[in-house]
């Protein structure tokens, strides 16, 4: 069956932020929660994926300071947004999934207020734009997806760069396929060939 529907996540596959990202998520951690940068790192890497203030609750549950760490990352992430370099080939990659019909949609974690800034700075043209609001997780919005374009699993397809985009995708009932920002341009159209 022919996917219809190719969605990205964002950091780490759309643009080359995860480094940054990374890095603010532990120092805001270490600084935050008193913990050492290797314990902040593999915490970090346990839950990224998810809205940074989900990560915190499952992190340290019921910790006052989960607001105000949650807070300080959102600033300092949409401080950086419009620095975060594109992958690379991604905008020839969008050119060819135009000219070959698809429908694309950005899914993320990423607040959507960050998410208008990175697409004003990128200019992708994306046929759904997603971005995390309450009750709107990454599952959710691929749903949204599905249900605008009239898609189903076997036509829709997630490409991530996490397990937690991973579990997204399968709590949506939609294809997966693991990807980073490097490797983006190359799997993407031989994945989509694969499905004809």
């Amino acid at each position: 069956m022919r996917i219809d529907l190719v969605l990205f996540d964002m950091d780490g596959v759309i643009v080359d932020s995860m480094p940054m990202l990374e890095d603010l998520g532990i120092r805001t951690m270490m600084e935050t929660y008193t913990v050492s940068r290797n314990i902040a790192a593999g915490m970090y890497e346990e839950t990224v994926g998810r809205p940074f203030h989900e990560q915190l609750d499952i992190l340290f549950p019921n910790n006052s300071n989960n607001i105000i760490a949650s807070h300080a990352y959102e600033k300092s992430h949409a401080d950086m947004a419009q620095h975060f370099a594109l992958a690379e080939g991604i905008v020839e990659l969008m050119n060819w999934l135009y000219v070959k019909h698809y429908a694309t949609g950005l899914v993320t974690s990423t607040t959507k207020d960050i998410v208008q800034i990175m697409n004003q700075v990128c200019d992708l043209k994306f046929n759904y734009l997603g971005g995390y609001e309450e009750n709107s997780d990454k599952a959710a919005q691929i749903l949204q997806a599905k249900k605008y374009f009239g898609t189903s699993r076997d036509s829709t397809i997630l490409f991530g760069d996490s397990k937690n985009d991973k579990i997204f995708a399968e709590k949506a009932d939609t294809l997966f396929h693991l990807v980073t920002h490097r490797t983006l341009q190359y799997e993407v159209k031989h994945v989509l060939e694969m499905y004809g």
